[in-house]
């Protein structure tokens, strides 16, 4: 199963038992905003539950990851056996987070050279964090913490609503700005705010995993299955089995046909990848 986004949020110390209650009831709402979420909460948020649903082969992250602190200009960090755990970092980048956005209240991940700009560099579509360590407020019964969570909220919904980067990042930097008179934070961690992105005017809707290119892959197996109709499957080596497009006749037939060649030939192939299934074939 594929989910549009993915909450990470460890829970190992002060800091992080702030950030964890900020993610609580985000997924109900995202999901009431017409989004599918897989949440990895507390000890769920390890590098091997990260990877499971990041890596850009398996693609069960379509659009969009939260991740809440901790973070350093290395890596964004996880859980693992009570403590911290890098799970995206500079070397990983490029799997974890190619054709997705980022999002994360967390320390110095989007500093100059740091994880933040290392991803966008290997196409993640935007990150938005903080070039800083920032400050969070750590009693979830405060009025405080109720204003600073509704602001980290802000970035996020918007995204989920369809608003572009621009007008998300708009509408979190109003909402700091609205509360610099509560508390010297929302100032403090405005400052620090950065958004990366690689194009103007993009959403999480029409700048995602959902529609993939996959240049010179080998087909191992082939699979057809009656009595339906188009139920024609596709192996592909390090990709797995993919549908291919069921939607007319002529179309399976052909791209099974092409595909059946490359196999015999040992050629590989480059297609079109949309929402898990096989689209146009380049043989």
């Amino acid at each position: 199963m594929a989910v549009d986004i993915l909450i990470i949020r460890n829970r190992c110390d002060a800091a992080t038992e702030g950030t964890y209650h900020i993610g609580e009831g985000l997924k109900a709402h995202l999901e009431s905003k017409g989004c599918s979420v897989t949440d990895l909460p507390d000890t769920q948020a390890s590098s091997e539950n990260v990877t499971y649903w990041l890596n850009s082969t398996n693609n069960r992250t379509k659009k969009l990851i939260i991740g809440f602190d901790h973070g350093s200009c290395s890596a964004f960090y996880g859980e693992k056996n009570n403590s911290t755990e890098a799970v995206i970092t500079k070397s990983n980048a490029q799997d974890l987070t190619q054709s997705l956005h980022m999002y994360t209240f967390a320390c110095s991940t989007n500093g100059d050279g740091c994880v933040g700009q290392v991803a966008l560099e290997k196409e993640c579509y935007s990150w938005l964090g903080y070039t800083e360590p920032v400050y969070v407020f750590t009693d979830p019964n405060s009025s405080l913490f109720k204003k600073l969570k509704a602001v980290i909220w802000s970035y996020i919904t918007a995204l989920a609503e369809g608003k572009t980067l621009e007008q998300a990042e708009a509408i979190l930097r109003t909402a700091y700005a609205d509360n610099k008179n509560a508390h010297w934070l929302f100032d403090y961690n405005l400052k620090r705010l950065l958004l990366r992105k690689k194009a103007s005017n993009m959403t999480i809707n029409s700048h995602n995993r959902v529609v993939i290119w996959r240049p010179n892959v080998r087909v191992n197996s082939l699979y057809a299955h009656g009595p339906q109709n188009r139920n024609v499957f596709v192996h592909f080596v390090g990709l797995g089995w993919k549908r291919l497009w069921p939607d007319h006749d002529a179309q399976v037939v052909s791209m099974l046909a092409e595909l059946a060649s490359a196999k015999a030939k040992n050629r590989p192939v480059s297609f079109m990848e949309d929402d898990g299934r096989v689209k146009y074939i380049y043989a």
